[in-house]
């Protein structure tokens, strides 16, 4: 079933073809669906716009006839959920679907690797969810990750450990680079 206009054409030979225009609209509301498809990001990026529906049966876009209000929450490794492209105005409270509209449009971002599941849910209209893949950032810092030390002069010291990470601080892996280190003379 489709929501989309249509022409009926009927004919029978001899006699001249007809038409006829056909409106068929969408039935209520009952449903939420992800309109976009999961994604998978790096660390620390914002997301693309994550888009709710409301459905009816048949899986067409159909307006809701009282507000309703929809809830996020997400489980799995931890996001962020924004209202803004740029991921810096966080959503605190259910995202507002007016009487007569049909979809909210939302934004995520999450600094550690691994899977997160984003829920959607409203009264009446059930819940919908998806999984999002948050991967390792490209290279941006190399750190220690041990604590600064003292050696005795002509001594080697204890091991020191380096770490390339990504903008979120994710270990990140670096092939073709060597190191290169410096003594700062003190």
């Amino acid at each position: 079933t489709s929501t989309l206009p249509t022409t009926l054409t009927a004919t029978l030979a001899p006699l001249t073809p007809t038409n006829q225009a056909l409106g068929v609209t969408a039935g209520p509301a009952i449903k939420l669906a992800f309109a976009t498809s999961a994604q998978g990001l790096p660390a620390g990026g914002c997301s693309s716009p994550v888009r709710v529906e409301t459905r009816d049966t048949n899986d067409n876009l159909a307006p809701v006839s009282t507000a309703s209000p929809v809830t996020l929450a997400t489980t799995g490794v931890v996001v962020s959920l924004y209202s803004d492209p740029a991921c810096t105005t966080a959503i605190s409270a259910p995202l507002p679907l007016a009487a007569g509209g049909s979809a909210i449009i939302f934004y995520f971002r999450g600094n550690l690797p691994g899977m997160a599941t984003v829920t959607a849910s409203a009264t009446g209209l059930g819940q919908a969810a998806q999984v999002e893949n948050i991967g390792v950032g490209p290279p941006a810092k190399l750190t220690f990750t041990t604590q600064a030390r003292t050696a005795v002069a002509n001594q080697c010291s204890a091991p020191l450990t380096l770490e390339v990470q990504d903008t979120a601080g994710n270990p990140s892996n670096v092939t073709g680079s060597p190191l290169a280190t410096t003594r700062l003379a003190g």
